[in-house]
């Protein structure tokens, strides 16, 4: 594994310093000199499979106009958090947890972002930033339904076999 790059404090090292240091190497890793942390920015792409787990969950609700939510395992191929990163763009919700001893509900339903991407009517940002799981940014760079599927799929055909 990669030595995570660490910056040498001593007393007269101001946080501002400290915080300016973990800012410049936060994008390929580094521990944090005031709390001993691994700071890192992951940036994550809209990928096939993200977009393909969206377009089950569309199908379902195409299929279905009364259930807004679906249990992953419903439509979701692979379990991983894949489909929990699609919040950061806006197009899947979760529904809130009632039961105290689960972390989450496993329910999710798609929003009218989520459709309108499905649809191919709007194009999305392509890539985010997170630190923490958390969002700290995104990309300039846009991308559609189609391009984040990739060229394993055949788009009109993937949506002529849900509008049956």
């Amino acid at each position: 594994m990669k030595e995570m790059k660490k910056m040498s404090m001593d007393l007269f090292t101001s946080v501002e310093e400290a915080k300016t240091w973990v800012k410049t190497n936060s994008k390929t890793g580094c521990i944090c000199p005031c709390c001993n942390r691994l700071v890192k920015i992951y940036k994550r792409k809209l990928n096939s499979g993200m977009a393909q787990e969206l377009i089950d969950l569309y199908s379902l609700s195409f299929n279905d106009l009364e259930t807004k939510f679906y249990h992953h395992t419903q439509f979701a191929k692979v379990s991983g958090g894949e489909l929990s990163k699609l919040t950061h763009w806006g197009l899947v919700c979760e529904k809130p947890n009632t039961i105290d001893d689960k972390r989450t509900s496993g329910f999710w339903g798609i929003t009218e972002k989520g459709i309108l991407f499905v649809e191919n009517k709007i194009s999305v940002e392509k890539y985010i930033y997170l630190l923490d799981a958390e969002l700290i940014s995104y990309s300039k760079e846009t991308t559609n339904i189609i391009e984040s599927l990739g060229s394993k799929f055949n788009y009109p055909e993937l949506m002529n076999s849900y509008a049956k």
